[in-house]
């Protein structure tokens, strides 16, 4: 487990929430978001995700697309019905074994919900 990143005093972290199913690419993520100076919290699953996004207070949140419980569009579901002010984007990354060939893999992207194409998330 990697290690918080100290707060200065008097100064309001921004915590992000991190939800994939592959601890390599949770660890990756964490530790660039870390660097930036962010705190994070991770979840495997849909469901441990929305526990932790009704009891959290986070400034983002990032999904995995597929989850073992379910989608991660459930999750961008819950986030828009229940905490509209919450960014969430989804990125749908999969590991891919070292043998595949480059030329194979599918480039990654980010799936934005629509209401982040507005200034609603403007503040990222």
């Amino acid at each position: 487990m990697v290690k918080r990143k100290e707060q200065t005093a008097g100064a309001k972290s921004r915590s992000v929430l991190i939800v994939d199913d592959e601890e390599d690419i949770l660890e990756l993520i964490e530790l660039t978001l870390l660097r930036m100076g962010l705190d994070v919290d991770r979840a495997t699953t849909v469901k441990t995700a929305i526990e932790k996004a009704r009891s959290g207070n986070y400034d983002l949140c990032l999904t995995d697309m597929r989850l073992p419980d379910g989608e991660g569009l459930e999750l961008v579901q819950f986030i828009s019905d229940n905490i509209s002010d919450l960014p969430v984007a989804v990125l749908p990354l999969t590991a891919i074994p070292r043998t595949q060939s480059r030329r194979s893999r599918p480039a990654p992207s980010i799936t934005w919900p629509s209401r982040c194409r507005s200034n609603s998330c403007a503040r990222w």
